[in-house]
């Protein structure tokens, strides 16, 4: 009853004094617990009028829920599912030891968390990003104060200081702690040795984002941070500067040599097999090395000249390193001039076409055309594909290329096909072809606008793109259903898989590697010829499981007449390569056709 109700300041059951007054909580900003356990215990609550308060069901739950924000009590070290703080420089370190141990249960770390501040002060909730492939946490309900303590506010700058040093997916050290710290790193070498700046970029890694999804591309960047920081040495400094680009400034170096060692070594480490979601990827890097005062004497200038040499490396190939020199630098200059004239449109208004036929190795007949873009330049001439095709799709401007090649070769088919009945057209699909929208209706209205039909049109991708998503996978299905036929192109490397015959039934054609078609014609020593015995019982057992599943075998590559007997025996029923012809342009090909009608390929 109103009149019993006990003052403030009397004394609480066993003596203790209770002033409600000076006993309420301060309710602070911020300080309210997050995460599924505290929601589902926390009662519905309604807004009252004093400022700093909340207002809930009953008043031993709210005083013990209070206490945890007063600072530690007994029933803040009893109850385990209380909110718990951590130290910001101890999460630094959990997340930068043990994310790619995480991968497995992004759960693990709010498990582990523990208070290290028991001496009062208001604890801070988590703050980091959300786990690798793990659930975002449900976000939390009720009504919270609007004061903030001055204590609080100091521990959170600290904290978002400490996060814009650190990158909470893969613990490295972000671009902006390797301009701060990077004078510091090279001045340190001084008469020891030159330091050097290397530049990693990962090779398609967008591809493998767009297609196998984000979860997929966050846990193969924490990987790759993992395994960079176990390759270089205690003393070198290893940086995420963003997206799948990584650097690493090295201890002092007694010779510049040993820069390219450790480029050797992270492409070898990058490149190790890795599985993801019950996804067995194979990751390259591209490497540019930069040495100090020999490139440049700051580190802005440094991470200049290793990222054209990183440049200068991709064009060599995947899992390539390059040193910075002053070819890379022009390179480089040519590289800037070809993506602003793509920007603007001007490629593929000078794109040429070029064919390189495919005859078959039993009746000698031409059965298809090749068709390579070529980019026929005013300043620079005549370009191959390597030269802007990994330009254009890095950039995002690889949809009009695309279009005007599939315009220009079915407007040259009919010519192909009045001298060659019945040959098909192969064409280079792109990944972002593939994984753009609208793909399978825009060809087949390009390929009717041409009068052509989807079965004279032979689509080439690469074999990471047959695993990759079960849209991917939907998309050739449906390409193969309307009748275009689906080729991959370097079947027999190293990623490749004979898993991607039998699980993808879209797929009619498969050609095998250049480089493995060279290995089985090179002659010359008994360990050459072991080699070569060894790749043809490879090609062989290829050939005849593509063959058990109805599948086309291609040999591309072959350069020399001689070998068409073999490849024939080895179970492939196509070739193509100069030992046929060089890739021509239209008008070179209807007089190649005509002069060799009558004159069947060597067998």
């Amino acid at each position: 009853m109103a009149g019993h109700r006990r003052p403030a300041g009397l004394l609480r059951p066993g003596g203790r004094c209770c002033d409600r007054r000076r006993d309420r909580p301060r309710r602070h900003h911020g300080a309210e617990p997050v995460g599924p356990t505290a929601a589902r215990r926390r009662p519905e609550r309604r807004r009252g009028r004093h400022r700093g308060r909340h207002r809930g069901h009953g008043g031993r739950r709210r005083r013990r829920r209070d206490q945890r924000h007063r600072g530690p009590g007994r029933d803040h070290r009893r109850r385990g599912h209380l909110h718990r703080a951590h130290h910001p420089a101890r999460q630094a370190r959990e997340d930068a030891a043990g994310l790619p141990r995480r991968l497995g249960d992004p759960r693990r770390r709010d498990r582990r968390r523990r208070d290290r501040r028991h001496r009062g002060g208001h604890p801070e909730p988590h703050r980091g990003g959300p786990d690798v492939r793990g659930p975002a946490p449900r976000p939390a309900t009720g009504v919270v104060s609007a004061g903030v303590h001055g204590g609080f506010a100091r521990t959170t700058t600290d904290d978002d200081r400490l996060d814009r040093s650190v990158d909470r997916l893969t613990g490295l050290a972000v671009r902006e702690e390797l301009l701060r710290r990077g004078p510091q790193l090279l001045g340190q070498a001084g008469g020891h040795g030159p330091a050097a700046v290397l530049v990693l970029d990962l090779d398609d890694f967008k591809v493998l984002n767009d297609s196998a999804g984000h979860h997929v591309g966050d846990a193969v960047l924490a990987a790759v941070g993992a395994r960079l920081r176990r390759t270089v040495g205690p003393e070198d400094l290893v940086v995420r500067l963003g997206g799948d680009e990584f650097a690493v400034v090295t201890a002092p170096l007694r010779h510049r040599d040993d820069a390219a060692g450790l480029a050797a070594a992270l492409i070898a480490a990058v490149g190790q097999p890795l599985e993801v979601d019950e996804l067995r990827l194979g990751v390259g890097v591209s490497v540019g090395i930069a040495v100090h005062d020999e490139d440049g004497g700051t580190v802005e200038e440094l991470l200049r000249a290793a990222d054209q040499a990183m440049y200068a490396a991709k064009a060599a190939g995947t899992g390539q390193w390059r040193a910075s020199t002053p070819e890379a630098l022009r390179s480089t200059g040519v590289t800037r001039r070809l993506l602003d004239d793509l920007r603007a449109g001007r490629a593929a208004a000078q794109l040429v076409l070029h064919y390189q036929p495919q005859v078959d190795l039993e009746t000698g007949d031409v059965v298809g055309f090749e068709a390579l873009a070529r980019w026929d330049h005013p300043e620079l001439g005549l370009l191959p594909p390597r030269h802007f095709i990994p330009l254009a799709e890095r950039s995002g401007l690889m949809a009009p290329l695309g279009a005007a090649v599939l315009d220009r070769a079915l407007g040259d088919l009919p010519r192909l096909q009045e001298h060659a009945p019945g040959a098909r057209l192969s064409i280079n699909v792109t990944p972002r072809h593939i994984l753009g929208t609208g793909l399978v209706d825009d060809l087949t209205s390009r390929v009717h606008a041409h009068g052509a039909s989807p079965e004279d049109v032979v689509l080439e991708i690469t074999e990471p793109l047959t695993r990759t998503s079960p849209e991917t996978t939907a998309t050739f299905e449906e390409l193969s259903r309307r009748g275009f036929g689906i080729s991959i192109r370097g079947f027999g490397t190293a990623r490749s898989s004979l898993t991607v015959l039998w699980s993808n039934p879209a797929v009619r054609e498969v050609k095998v590697d250049p480089s493995i078609v060279a290995a089985i014609a090179e002659d010359g020593g008994a360990e050459a010829t072991a080699g070569r015995r060894r790749t043809a019982r490879l090609v062989r057992a290829l050939a005849s499981a593509a063959r058990g599943l109805g599948i086309r075998v291609v040999a591309e590559g072959a350069e020399d007449p001689s070998s068409f007997a073999l490849l024939h025996e080895l179970g492939c029923e196509v070739v193509q390569g100069f030992a046929v012809s060089q890739p021509v342009a239209v008008d070179e090909v209807v007089r190649w056709c005509r002069a060799r009608q009558a004159e069947p390929v060597p067998g």
